[in-house]
C-alpha cells in the first residue's frame, strides 16, 4: 500500500454520536479499538429530544430556553469521562448539539463542511437491534459517504463471552466476481483495512458468499447437467478470483478464506459466532429510496442480525440510480 493512500485515509477526525441513553463506560471502551496513533480531533455529537408538544408550543419561551439548557446540562454532565478520554490522549475535542427531530439535518452539515473520516454509532444490540441502521443512517451513507463504525456497548450478563485475546479478529465481506462492477471495490475494501488497522494486532478472515439457485428447480428438465457444469465453473471462477485477491495483498495473503453457499445474511452471522470475530468490514453500495424500498439492501439485513462491531465503508464512486 502506497504511503499517499495511507495518508489519504488516514482517521484523523472522528465524530461521535452521544445522547443520554449511551453508555458511556462501555463506549470507551469500544474507542479503544480506533486507530488512536493518527487521530487529531473529536467531535462529539449530542442529541436532545424537544420537549412534549403542548410545553413547546404553550409555554413562554424563556422557560422553554431553560427547558433546553436543562437537557444540555445532562449531556454536559454525562460525557465527562468521554472529555477526560480525549484529554488523556491529547486529542482536541468539540461538542455539537442537534435536536432529536433535526439531527439528520445538522449531522450532513457538519460532515459534509468539515472532514469527518468516521462517524460512530454506539448502541446496544439488545435494545436496539431492530433499528441499528435506521432511515437516518442510511441517507446518512448515502449522502455523505462517511465510513461508519457502530460498536455494540451491551452489557448484558449470562452470555457466552468472546475471547479476551488482545489480537483483534476482523473479518471483511468481499465480492470477488471478475465481471462484477463491484469487484474492484473489494480492493478499496482491503485497503481501507490495510490503512485503519494499522499498527494494530489484528488477525484478519475474508469471507464471500454464492447461492446458487437448488437443483430441484430444473430435476425435471433437460438442463440438470449443464446447470451442474456451470455451477462448478462458477465456483471454480469465484475462488480464483479470491486467491488473487489474496495475493494481492500482504495483509490477507496467511487469512483464511472462507466460500460459503446460502443467503448472506444467514450464513455470515453464524460465521461471526464461530470465529468469535469482534469487528466485521463491510462494503455499502448507495440506493436510491425507491431500489431500498424495492430490492432492500444486503449491508442492513446483515447488520440486523450480527453480534458484533460493524465498520461499514460506503462505495465513493458508485453512481445511486434513480429510475
Amino acid at each position: 500500500m502506497s504511503q499517499e493512500y495511507l495518508m489519504q485515509h488516514t482517521t484523523k477526525h472522528v465524530l461521535l454520536f452521544i445522547d443520554l441513553h449511551t453508555n458511556i463506560a462501555t463506549t470507551i471502551a469500544k474507542l479503544s479499538l480506533l486507530p488512536k496513533k493518527n487521530i487529531k480531533q473529536v467531535t462529539l455529537f449530542l442529541e436532545y429530544y424537544q420537549h412534549h408538544f403542548f410545553v413547546h408550543h404553550f409555554l413562554p419561551s424563556s422557560l422553554q430556553t431553560k427547558l433546553h439548557q436543562q437537557w444540555k446540562v445532562q449531556l454536559e454532565q454525562h460525557i465527562k469521562p468521554l472529555l477526560s478520554w480525549c484529554t488523556q490522549h491529547q486529542y482536541h475535542y468539540q461538542i455539537i448539539y442537534g435536536e432529536h427531530a433535526h439531527s439528520l439535518e445538522v449531522l450532513i452539515d457538519f460532515i459534509q463542511s468539515q472532514h469527518v473520516d468516521l462517524y460512530i454509532k454506539p448502541t446496544s444490540y439488545h435494545e436496539q437491534k431492530a433499528n441499528l441502521l435506521n432511515h437516518n443512517d442510511i441517507h446518512l451513507l448515502n449522502m455523505c459517504r462517511v465510513p461508519f463504525f457502530i460498536c455494540d456497548t451491551s452489557t448484558s450478563e449470562g452470555e457466552p463471552k468472546k475471547n479476551s485475546q488482545p489480537t483483534l479478529n476482523v473479518l471483511i465481506c468481499v465480492d470477488p466476481l471478475p465481471d462484477n462492477d463491484m469487484f474492484s471495490f473489494d480492493s478499496t475494501l482491503i485497503e481501507y483495512a490495510e490503512s485503519y488497522f494499522n499498527k494494530l494486532p489484528v488477525q484478519f478472515h475474508i469471507v464471500h458468499t454464492y447461492s446458487p439457485l437448488p437443483e430441484t428447480i430444473i430435476l425435471e428438465t433437460d438442463l440438470v447437467t449443464e446447470y451442474k457444469n456451470h455451477t462448478k465453473a462458477m465456483l471454480q471462477q469465484r475462488q480464483e478470483a479470491l486467491i488473487k485477491l489474496q495475493q494481492q495483498f500482504s495483509i490477507i495473503k496467511h487469512s483464511k478464506c472462507y466460500m460459503l453457499q446460502g443467503i448472506p445474511d444467514c450464513v455470515i452471522p453464524k460465521l461471526v459466532n464461530e470465529l468469535y470475530i469482534d469487528i466485521c468490514l463491510l462494503g455499502y453500495h448507495p440506493h436510491s429510496h425507491w431500489h431500498q424500498a424495492i430490492h432492500g439492501n444486503t449491508t442492513k439485513k446483515l447488520i440486523e442480525k450480527m453480534q458484533c462491531d460493524l465498520l461499514i465503508k460506503p462505495n465513493q464512486n458508485h453512481k445511486i440510480t434513480t429510475n
